[in-house]
Parts: structure tokens; sequence; C-alpha cells
């Protein structure tokens, strides 16, 4: 028996791009390469097959691997017509504090397909005014070859500088605000009505004492205070229990009517819950869909008992 030879410059190419491919679209950190559990993975896999080190993955492969993704992108959108281009845009911060502005376009081929391209995800020190926003927006447009006139619409959110930015741009006649983000306004409105704040309260002070299984709420994830709730309504009894065990804890019991006011927001956001997620896909259009979801958004929130719940008064 021979020892293994080594894989041939085709296969061994191949297997990288394979490798650069594995660390890009599951976003993976380029040190994964150099663990010697992923090295030895690779080795059982195919053991002919030489890992390159993180260097080349750095400055060879994955800028590659762009330079190609972004040729195709280019192609495809110089077939596109001029006109018939959608964009999204956000600006967000990251974990690490370091704040992005993303820019994603949408278009239909000549098949009819519906794509999308993420043309940046770019760093942004700069000072997030309308003005910055408008200048970096036009210039990742304009290195894709897109004339900011052509846009047929523009979606964002409804922050004040996004909005100047469009102004900049003179696109106030193709934009479109994110319904998503309107809805997610909404519920935070509503979230500060007395009434169910102070019912909102008592649930979550409820979390603090030895019911362990109940999740905590984000304050800035209306979502996660839908999943308290929903999770403190299934487990009222031993909640309840619980409480008899604390004499002086008697007064965060809930009434009969908060615990409604509870069910109420519950059945409304779960709807609403369904519709954001509805609104985030990317394989097929959402705007057709907005006139429909909010009479039905509307017609849900006008059945509630507005004793409780005044959502149906807010704007979206």
């Amino acid at each position: 028996m021979t020892d293994f030879q080594r894989l041939d410059d085709q296969a061994s190419k191949r297997t990288t791009d394979s490798v650069t491919k594995f660390l890009v679209c599951t976003m993976q950190p380029y040190n994964l390469v150099d663990r010697k559990e992923f090295i030895n993975m690779v080795k059982v896999l195919n053991p002919r097959y030489s890992l390159p080190e993180r260097k080349h993955f750095t400055a060879t492969a994955v800028p590659k691997l762009y330079n190609e993704v972004r040729d195709k992108i280019r192609q495809e959108l110089s077939l596109i017509k001029k006109d018939t281009i959608s964009v999204t845009t956000d600006c967000w911060t990251s974990i690490a504090n370091t704040p992005y502005i993303t820019i994603t376009v949408y278009f239909i081929t000549s098949e009819w397909a519906l794509k999308s391209a993420c043309l940046a995800c770019a760093h942004f020190d700069d000072d997030h005014n309308g003005k910055n926003i408008a200048e970096v927006l036009r210039s990742i447009l304009n290195d894709w070859g897109i004339d900011v006139q052509n846009i047929m619409s523009i979606t964002t959110d409804n922050g004040r500088n996004i909005l100047k930015s469009i102004e900049e741009l003179n696109l106030e006649n193709a934009h479109i605000s994110c319904f998503a983000h309107n809805i997610n306004i909404g519920v935070n409105h509503s979230l500060d009505i007395p009434i169910l704040k102070r019912d909102l309260h008592k649930a979550q002070e409820l979390l603090q004492m030895e019911v362990k299984t109940l999740p905590s709420a984000c304050p800035t994830r209306w979502w996660s205070t839908l999943k308290l709730v929903k999770r403190f309504l299934e487990n009222q009894l031993p909640i309840c229990n619980t409480l008899l065990e604390y004499p002086n804890k008697k007064h965060l019991m809930l009434e009969g009517n908060e615990i409604s006011a509870l069910e109420d927001f519950t059945t409304a956001t779960e709807l609403l819950e369904d519709i954001t997620s509805s609104l985030s896909g990317e394989q097929y259009t959402t705007a057709s869909a907005v006139l429909p979801l909010y009479m039905k958004i509307k017609n849900n929130l006008q059945n509630k008992d507005e004793d409780y719940l005044k959502v149906s008064n807010q704007k979206f």
C-alpha cells in the first residue's frame, strides 16, 4: 500500500472553491480553517486534499469569488430595463456597535424570474444625516451602473435621516414606506397604553419569582413581549400556585379583566407577527399585499374591546 497521493490541480481547486463557498454562504469566520477540528474533518473527507492556510482565503479565494458573483450580477443588471429596478436600504448597527448601510436591489428577468441582490453592506462611520446617506446610496448605485433617477421604487423605514436622503435624491415619488416597520411602530405605541402597560408590568414582575420556564421580554423587540405573554397565559395555574407561597406578592395577581387584556393583546399581535414575517420574503412580491393586509389588521383590531386595547386608533 502506498500513501495517498495529492489531488491533481483541478480537483484541488474544486475542493478549495467548495470550502470558500461554505465560508461565504454560511458567514463563517476565516479562522475556521485554522481550527484543528475543521482541518481534521477535511482530512477525513478527503485525505488527498491539502487545505490552504487562512491567508489564501482572505487574500485570494474569497475576493475571487466576490468578483465572479459581482460580474454575474452586473451582467444580469445590464439586461434589465433601466426603469424597472426596485431598491431597499437601511442603516443599522452591529452587536459590536459598528454602523453599516445595506442596499438591496430587486428586479425581474426576461424569463419573469424575480431576483434580488445585496449590492453592498458597507461600513458607514460618517454622520447619518440625509445628505451623507444620499451620497453613499448614489455612489453604490453608480458603482453598479444604476442611475438613481431610473429607480422605479425605493423602500425604507420612516427615519427622518432616511426620508431626508430620499429628498436629496429626488425620489419622493418613488418612495414606499416599509409596512412592516409601520406595524412595529404601531405595536410599540400600543405597549405605551397605560392599562396594557400596567398589566404587562405585572406579568413581567411575576417572572422574577420562582417560575423559571417563562421567557423574559426584550424592551426593543415587541415579539419577545408577545412570547412572554403567551407563555404567561399558558402557565397561569403554576403562577397562581407560586403566588400563594408569597403573601407579599399577592398584589401581582391579575384580575379577570387584566387577563382579558393580555389575551386580546396576544390575539392582535399574533396576527401582526404573522403579517410581519410574510412581508419579509424576497422570493415573492409584497407591495400588492399591503392594502389587503392593512384592511385585515384594521378589521381585526376594531373587534377588540376598546377598554383594553386602543390599538385600533393607532395609525399604521
